[in-house]
């Protein structure tokens, strides 16, 4: 099986990084009371040990923006549980015992309308009653802590996530690079690289002549325009910032080499479908072993049996995409599932 070559974005990384040590953050902060002087100190580092490595203006303020909007929403997720942290102790550490022990008596109404107790007169075993609070009190809320990302600020939907967005603008700036490096190279006519699993947005541009000059005209029976007619193709977000969103654009791996007469390479709509719905499977089992390990860091030190069973869930969801890419004749990306 392959393992992919492409260079991992470090600033995607840095990000995954600050999310999971701003977790364990809150975390801390809300189960063991410590001082908010202590934890906003704590954040600021956090945010800045993700954000000064990076270069690229733009991409460093949302990189602060976002993380500190993703600090006060996991605050928030925490304070919804509507209970004592000592509760939510409790109950943990007890789920894990064959025998748990009765809850002492300050924990009465921990979660408001559902008393953390027991009574004769239910007949209820105190394992099964404490899985019950959990299962209904705790976790739902846990699990929304867990599925909390950064997001982009640009991009009031709340799909696009601060990972993505640094993705999307190192691989800008990374095309803009070598667009001005072939110019200052003095080429003239350039070629789009080309791979089957296209996505709809680009398929129409890949392995085409273009120029950097804005002319037009045709080389070797390919017709070529000028570049701009494919990379300039403008989307503004409800925040007002502008994107260019054709050839080149939202995390586009298209690359630009100089036209030397080489043979362009073709593909069917047919192949491209299914090429496309491989790699957006790849993303999603990625997608799905971080969201394991997420919801593992939640429950660490608070439930074992919770933990092992994301643990164990993680693991299996990574064996799950290990072998869907190697069905696939696909490179895996151990660094895509890093968090």
């Amino acid at each position: 099986m392959k393992i992919a070559r492409e260079q991992f974005n470090p600033y995607a990384l840095a990000v995954e990084e600050a999310q999971n040590d701003i977790r364990l953050l809150v975390k801390r902060a809300y189960l063991t009371g410590v001082a908010q002087s202590k934890v906003n100190g704590d954040l600021i580092k956090i945010i800045d040990k993700a954000s000064n490595g990076i270069v690229i203006p733009q991409l460093k303020t949302d990189t602060r923006i976002s993380l500190m909007n993703f600090a006060n929403k996991q605050r928030l997720l925490w304070k919804s549980l509507g209970a004592q942290s000592k509760a939510i102790m409790f109950l943990g550490n007890a789920m894990g015992k064959e025998n748990p022990p009765p809850p002492p008596s300050d924990l009465n109404n921990a979660f408001g309308d559902v008393p953390i107790y027991i009574t004769n007169a239910v007949g209820v075993p105190l394992q099964k009653y404490y899985q019950d609070v959990w299962k209904d009190n705790v976790k739902p809320t846990l699990d929304k802590i867990a599925r909390e990302q950064a997001l982009d600020p640009n991009d009031f939907t709340g799909r696009n996530s601060l990972r993505n967005l640094a993705e999307m603008e190192v691989r800008y700036n990374d095309h803009q690079d070598n667009i001005n490096s072939l110019r200052d190279g003095g080429a003239k006519l350039v070629v789009c690289s080309f791979h089957a699993d296209c996505s709809s947005r680009c398929a129409k541009w890949q392995g085409r002549v273009y120029s950097l000059d804005g002319t037009s005209g045709v080389v070797d029976g390919h017709r070529y325009v000028p570049l701009e007619t494919a990379t300039d193709v403008w989307y503004t977000t409800k925040a007002g910032r502008r994107y260019k969103n054709g050839l080149l654009g939202f995390n586009c791996r298209h690359q630009l080499t100089e036209y030397k007469g080489q043979l362009l390479p073709t593909v069917t709509a047919e192949q491209r479908k299914k090429e496309y719905a491989v790699t957006m499977r790849q993303r999603e089992l990625e997608r799905a072993v971080r969201m394991a390990k997420a919801q593992a860091l939640c429950n660490k030190g608070l439930n074992s049996k919770q933990y092992k069973a994301y643990s164990n869930q993680a693991r299996e969801l990574y064996s799950e995409y290990l072998s869907f890419c190697a069905a696939n004749n696909r490179a895996y990306y151990p660094m895509r599932v890093q968090i």
